[in-house]
């Protein structure tokens, strides 16, 4: 998603968006409540669908990561938030890939988990958040995204040390018991590598994939060799791995939830 220029909007405007955004995400949140019975229902899972996004970035990293090296150029600049037009094909994947841990954290895990607590106004409330801090970008550009970012931080420091959780999971799942081990050990040696708390998900995949993740003159996770195009592929199993063993989670806070009412 396009930034909006946060240099321009200032601190009071990044505040004021950020409001309006958590109000219009709770309003909405409400409406399910106005109807009855199978309706009721279907509108709230319609509206957590939209809190979360899983299959379609995994989608297109996967048809990217099959594609050759200058179509995968081109997908890769509509998935990444960064200009890839001078990548190698080792940097590409690793931009892909980071996006891909991202997205575990950002899009599948933490709106879920908030749904699991506070119900649908926690899961869209997040959402709304998150798009806030992605369309103002970062503080450092300008005082505009001072507000979500911060918000968008406090938010998500928990969940992004819970995701490891359904992380370890999937890897040993899909890559056995060194894919685990070599995540647990990058995610605590290059978890903070990063602003922001996604770099515990974004080291946790480095290792498991036993690839270096990088982002030339601002981080290296688990030196080594950069991933190929397999790696990528390899990546999206994870990820899908992973909805399915937070999939249980959530149901068992629902479940202690619904027990404690």
């Amino acid at each position: 998603m396009e930034c909006l220029e946060p240099r321009a909007t200032g601190l009071a405007g990044g505040a004021a968006i950020t409001a309006l955004a958590l109000g219009l995400a709770v309003a909405l949140s409400l409406l399910p409540r106005l109807l009855t019975g199978w309706t009721e229902l279907l509108a709230a899972a319609l509206l957590l669908n939209l809190s979360v996004s899983a299959a379609s970035l995994e989608r297109e990293i996967g048809r990217a990561a099959a594609s050759p090296l200058e179509e995968r150029r081109i997908r890769a600049s509509h998935l990444v938030s960064r200009d890839v037009s001078g990548m190698d094909e080792g940097l590409l994947n690793s931009a892909l890939l980071e996006s891909l841990s991202e997205n575990a954290t950002d899009s599948v895990f933490t709106p879920l988990l908030y749904f699991a607590l506070l119900g649908l106004p926690g899961a869209l409330a997040y959402r709304a958040l998150d798009t806030v801090d992605s369309m103002l970008g970062y503080p450092s550009e300008g005082r505009g995204g001072l507000v979500p970012a911060r918000l968008e931080d406090a938010a998500t420091a928990v969940p992004a040390l819970l995701v490891l959780l359904p992380l370890s999971a999937a890897a040993l799942a899909t890559g056995g018991p060194s894919a685990a081990r070599r995540g647990i050990s990058s995610c605590l040696r290059f978890g903070r590598s990063r602003e922001g708390f996604n770099g515990w998900a974004m080291a946790f995949y480095a290792g498991a994939l036993d690839v270096s993740l990088e982002k030339p003159g601002s981080y290296v996770m688990n030196p080594g060799r950069l991933p190929d195009a397999g790696a990528a592929g390899r990546g999206v199993r994870l990820s899908r791995a992973t909805l399915l063993f937070t999939l249980p989670v959530v149901a068992g806070l629902l479940f202690i939830g619904t027990a404690l009412h």
